[in-house]
């Protein structure tokens, strides 16, 4: 980002509330373009309200999650899982531990029309601690986070949750392969700006030349 505007920059990390701290400390900023906010479309799905007074600039990158079970998961394929499910509503437990991965459950739920136990995580060192001693049916996490131990063989994707199958992990479907119609970038990065800021869509539409 450095490169385009043409001056330096620095990221600011403001975690807590679901975003909101972000949200607040954006509007706070002094409006004059010099204060970006990157936040994941989740947020938006969840809280609506906190883009109210946020204006959206740019869609920065999508990136697919994957749903992953024990090594040692009797669930070979996510048919099998949604099946599992199917036959004992809320029996079989799906994990994850941010608001994006919270959506991509929904969504799953919703247009596969079957019902886990979600069970909810500060973060993802301790699910998957939990998903590799068995303690979990499922789990939805990120792909970079979830690579290496599919990589080591600790766990197993049985799906991701993009449009089309993820680079690294080229042997794994997507989601819409098994449940029509379901496409979900569990964290496309939005980069936006106070909404009190005018600033024309040229502004940010120039093109990068690295």
């Amino acid at each position: 980002m450095a490169t385009v505007v043409g001056q330096p920059t620095y990221v600011d990390n403001r975690p807590g509330g679901d975003h909101l701290v972000e949200v607040q400390n954006i509007l706070n900023s002094p409006v004059d373009g010099t204060s970006i906010l990157m936040i994941g479309t989740a947020t938006m799905f969840l809280n609506p309200e906190i883009t109210r007074n946020i204006r959206p600039l740019i869609n920065v990158a999508n990136a697919s999650a994957a749903i992953i079970v024990p090594a040692g998961s009797p669930y070979r394929s996510l048919d099998e899982l949604l099946a599992a499910a199917r036959k004992s509503p809320g029996e079989v437990s799906l994990a994850s531990y941010a608001l994006s991965y919270q959506v991509a459950r929904l969504l799953l739920e919703d247009t596969a029309k079957v019902r886990f136990t979600y069970i909810p995580y500060k973060g993802a060192n301790q699910m998957m601690s939990d998903l590799i001693g068995n303690s979990l049916d499922a789990g939805v996490a990120d792909v970079g986070g979830a690579l290496p131990l599919i990589r080591t063989g600790k766990v197993r994707a049985l799906a991701v949750t993009g449009n089309a199958r993820h680079p690294d992990l080229p042997n794994v479907p997507p989601v819409g392969e098994t449940v029509p119609n379901f496409s979900y970038f569990a964290e496309s990065a939005w980069a936006f700006t106070a909404r009190r800021l005018n600033l024309s869509s040229s502004h940010w539409n120039r093109p990068c030349s690295r």
